[in-house]
Parts: C-alpha cells; structure tokens; sequence
C-alpha cells in the first residue's frame, strides 16, 4: 500500500463509510452533487445542509461531493439561469457570470438585490432539476458502491 493509499485514501474511505449501507451513501453523495450546483455561488452549503438534516444523510459524504462539484457548480449557473429565464420568464439576456461573482465580492447586498429575478427563476429551474437528477445519480452510484464496499447491513438485524 502507498503513502497516498495509507495515510490518504484509506483513512478518508474509512470516515464516509463507517456504519454506512450503500443505499445511505449513494443518497448522500448524490444529494452532495445535485445540491452542490445550487445557482448562487457560494452558498452551496446551505442546500447541503439542509438536505443532510431533512433526509439523515451521511454529512461527511455529502460536503465531500458538494466541495467536489464546486467546478460544475461555476458551469451550471448559466444554465439555470437561461432555462429558468425561459420557463419561468425574466431577462436572463443580461446576466453574466462574472458580474455576478464580481458583484458578490464587492457588494452581495446589492448584487442579490439586483440580480434577484434572474436567481430566483435559476432557483425554480434548480428545483425542477433537484428530484430529476438526485434519482438519477443515486441510481448510476447505487450499484456501484453496492459493488465496491458491500452490503454491510446484511449482518446487522433489529
């Protein structure tokens, strides 16, 4: 075994699935991505969270995915902006990213305030999009990790 595997992987590994059946992790993970592309940069936590306590998730699993998907979280608001524009109506024409994350560092405030119809169409897009892609990252990740670290409720009966 490597340092990397010893002292890296293996405790982390240990942390996200002790006590954890695959069906609990795979929900967890999978609520850790689609929430992580929550539309306002940032405050992805905040979903996570709320998820984790609404739902008994494994905490850990889901920050470790909602911190993973930060990369897709930057690429995904445009997306929800355009669509939630089209769907829900608004002026998603004169949104841009890096006025948006300029304007948060300077004055979040006022750039919430501004950009308040445009985020909250993105939001409703982001709601519609939330049961659609969690079931389907849950299904892909469910066998995987059934696969990869077992069934470790089988033993275990009330």
């Amino acid at each position: 075994m490597s340092f990397f595997e010893r002292n890296v992987k293996k405790p982390i590994m240990d942390v996200i699935t002790s006590g954890a059946s695959p069906h609990s992790l795979a929900l967890s993970m999978a609520f850790g991505v689609t929430c992580g592309i929550f539309p306002i940069p940032g405050v992805t936590s905040v979903p996570v969270m709320a998820a984790v306590f609404l739902f008994r998730l494994n905490p850990v699993a889901s920050m470790l995915m909602n911190y993973l998907c930060t990369p897709l979280n930057i690429a995904s608001v445009p997306v929800f902006v355009a669509y939630g524009g089209q769907f829900f109506g608004g002026g998603a024409q004169e949104f841009s990213v890096s006025a948006l994350l300029q304007g948060l560092q300077e004055d979040t405030l006022t750039t919430l305030s501004e950009f308040r119809f445009v985020l909250l169409n993105a939001i409703y897009m982001w709601l519609v999009f939330l049961p659609i892609g969690t079931l389907a990252i849950y299904i892909v990740l469910y066998p995987i990790l059934k696969f990869s670290i077992g069934d470790k409720t089988k033993g275990k009966k009330a």
